[in-house]
């Protein structure tokens, strides 16, 4: 058997630059960091830096248009976060959301995700509206995840109801203390990991709750417990909607 090849970092900026010139948008953006920051021998070069970014953006909105609706989502992110325009990123992510549900199956439950966590990012910013879609989108995945990622979801809910990052100041805004309490002890009754990941903020969010609360929480936890996993979603989405008024 031949020994692997070992590449040095010149190696490596030499396949960089190769990829780059061919498109790829990854190596585009990996070079751009490059010379934002002045790493591996680079000199810092804004102007270089911004002109690749925006080379990577395009790359990815033609992959996105032509069926990839995750580079939509993914470059509409990116947009977001470099506080560019927030109606451009809107405009691509309800692109993403057009190609992706007309896919087979409809939009897959990896690409809702990506839309749930771009979402939390206009939380944490202080979105006001951005509540509204995160809880669409994580219940959207959460419906169509397989058996092995139930749990992980239902505590992605928790933590929204339970208000985990998502005040632009950094402070816990509670949206529904009774499903985020009921929804951390049923993932905490799957296996001591889980309990031990989440008992703070399980208790944190009883000691705000009244006695009725916690009665409320303990009942919908049960249902959660003694039902399939779709009828516990729909116990979850009638108990909001009936909170919101929806």
């Amino acid at each position: 058997m031949s020994k692997p090849k070992y590449h040095s970092e010149e190696d490596a900026i030499e396949l960089l630059h190769a990829a780059a010139e061919k498109g790829n948008h990854s190596a585009l953006r990996r070079l751009a960091g490059f010379y934002k920051n002045g790493k591996h021998g680079f000199l810092i070069d804004p102007f270089k830096s911004e002109d690749l970014y925006a080379s990577a953006e395009r790359q990815q909105i033609e992959l996105g248009r032509a069926g990839d609706h995750h580079q939509l989502i993914s470059v509409a992110t990116a947009i977001y976060l470099k506080g560019k325009s927030s109606l451009e990123a809107e405009k691509l992510m309800s692109e993403a959301v057009a190609i992706g549900n007309a896919q087979k199956g409809g939009l897959d439950a990896v690409a809702a995700t990506s839309i749930a966590n771009y979402y939390s990012l206009k939380m944490l910013r202080g979105d006001s509206l951005a509540a509204d879609q995160r809880y669409r989108w994580l219940m959207y995945a959460a419906q169509r995840v397989p058996e092995r990622l139930q749990t992980t979801f239902l505590i992605d809910l928790a933590q929204f109801f339970g208000g985990k990052n998502t005040s632009a100041l950094g402070n816990e805004v509670v949206i529904d203390a009774t499903l985020a309490h009921a929804l951390y002890n049923v993932a905490m009754t799957k296996s001591a990991t889980y309990k031990s990941l989440l008992q703070k903020e399980f208790t944190e969010i009883e000691k705000s709750m009244t006695r009725s609360e916690i009665s409320a929480a303990v009942s919908m936890a049960r249902t959660c417990k003694d039902t399939p996993y779709s009828l516990c979603l729909q116990a979850i989405e009638k108990s909001y909607a009936d909170k919101i008024g929806g």
